[in-house]
């Protein structure tokens, strides 16, 4: 087996799953649903019925596969949003927020969660601490920033690691455009 969490095991359930979510994205969308997985994290968007029958549907795949669908609180949530009058939606019932992929949703506002936060303030720290070390090894007067600011700053588009993408400038590591999206 493959350890869990290693980037090879998310490549792999991506591959593997492939072809389920092929199918899913059909049925999805005959059904005026919205049906999307990165690895282990899967969010099915519809009416009530699309959504039961998309979930039937995505368990009978995976079961095929041989595989398992956690079903146990926190692993599963199942969340009901209602559209205001303004066009808005709203979370209803006592889960009031839903969360998927490092973000938090309560119908409206998407906020990036704490941990997802937290886990990229310790990357740069960690960054910044090994460009210091390595700026002190070489006996050099400043710390090399640019790969800092490219990775963990808005200015990361600006520099010569930034590749045009639809015209834009962008750097692939910034955190900061991700959450800013």
């Amino acid at each position: 087996g493959i350890p869990q969490g290693t980037a090879l095991s998310n490549v792999l359930t991506n591959a593997l799953m492939l072809p389920v979510d092929r199918l899913m994205n059909q049925r999805a969308k005959a059904l005026d649903a919205s049906y999307r997985r990165y690895c282990d994290d899967t969010l099915i968007i519809g009416s009530q019925s699309a959504v039961d029958e998309l979930e039937a549907m995505f368990f009978k795949q995976v079961e095929a596969l041989q595989m398992e669908v956690h079903t146990a609180f926190p692993k599963r949530t199942v969340a009901t949003f209602l559209r205001q009058p303004d066009g808005r939606l709203q979370l209803e019932g006592p889960n009031r927020l839903m969360h998927y992929l490092g973000v938090t949703v309560d119908g409206g506002t998407i906020l990036l969660r704490s941990t997802t936060v937290s886990r990229y303030y310790q990357r740069m720290a960690r960054a910044v601490r090994s460009a210091k070390r390595k700026a002190e090894r070489a006996q050099l007067d400043r710390v090399p920033r640019k790969k800092l600011y490219a990775r963990y700053t808005k200015f990361g588009d600006r520099g010569p690691g930034a590749r045009k993408i639809n015209g834009e400038r962008k750097h692939r590591h910034s955190f900061y455009r991700y959450a800013e999206r």
